[in-house]
């Protein structure tokens, strides 16, 4: 019973590993009809890359904030949260990297003993 709670949670922390996720400078912002995306952009200190699928989703633009590095650890939620709070935004997400770690040269040969068992 023990060895089976140790090996769920060296799972659990695998899981968590290959799932580790990076946010970029880069917003997808939903404006209300009427809003300006420069002017939102320029308050908000951003720049405004344009419409998402202009023929499928309208008011829905890309920013990136001028300040702001290329990738980052944590979530910015201050500034998604100023975003949202301004009376020309609907909503707005921070863009998520996923980052898939590959397999250690240890897993690749445990794999490789197991398909020559198997022929």
């Amino acid at each position: 019973m023990r060895s089976y709670g140790i090996r769920y949670l060296v799972s659990l922390l695998l899981l968590s590993l290959a799932t580790a996720s990076s946010f970029t400078n880069e917003w997808v912002v939903v404006l209300n009809r009427n809003a300006d995306p420069d002017q939102v952009a320029d308050v908000h200190d951003f720049e405004n890359l344009g419409r998402l699928h202009e023929d499928h989703l309208e008011n829905v633009y890309h920013f990136r904030h001028r300040s702001l590095a290329t990738l980052h650890s944590q979530h910015r939620r201050d500034v998604t949260d100023s975003l949202n709070s301004y009376h020309m935004v609907e909503s707005s997400e921070q863009n998520e990297v996923l980052k898939l770690r590959k397999r250690s040269a240890v897993a690749v040969e445990v794999a490789k003993k197991k398909k020559k068992k198997k022929k």
